[in-house]
């Protein structure tokens, strides 16, 4: 080895360590970020949930049947202190329907959870749902 070149190779060793030791604080800074952000927003999903709950409580099957399949209403839009929520159904066919939830925060920062469902209404007496599907929207 040569003497002149020891130098340069402990100056670029040390610009490496120091390069993965600002990479690593920037990776754990940001992976603490978005669990902090996923935290919050978990807070809107019971509010979300709540608000297909509701729709689907105040819907029977006259309001299904007189619907054009494809055709969309909404319902009324809640507002608390942490979230405003509001939900909409879409009508598939005869029996069946799309419930769509949204909650958002009303204070910086700004989040937002969707919730969707599709249910049949089975005949009967009262109004009842089979086949819930819960899904999970972007």
């Amino acid at each position: 080895m040569r003497r002149a070149a020891a130098l340069p190779m402990v100056l670029m060793l040390l610009g490496l360590v120091g390069a993965l030791a600002v990479g690593g604080a920037f990776v754990v800074r940001r992976f603490l970020d978005d669990a902090r952000s996923d935290i919050r927003a978990l807070d809107l999903r019971p509010a979300a949930e709540q608000a297909i709950v509701a729709a689907l409580a105040g819907l029977d099957s006259a309001a299904v049947a007189s619907r054009a399949p494809g055709s969309t209403f909404g319902v009324a839009q809640q507002i608390t202190s942490k979230a405003v929520t509001s939900a909409w159904i879409t009508v598939l066919g005869p029996t069946s329907v799309w419930v769509t939830a949204e909650a958002k925060t009303t204070r910086k920062p700004l989040f937002h959870k969707r919730l969707g469902l599709v249910g049949r209404l089975v005949g009967g007496g009262s109004t009842r749902w089979a086949d819930l599907i819960w899904l999970e929207l972007p």
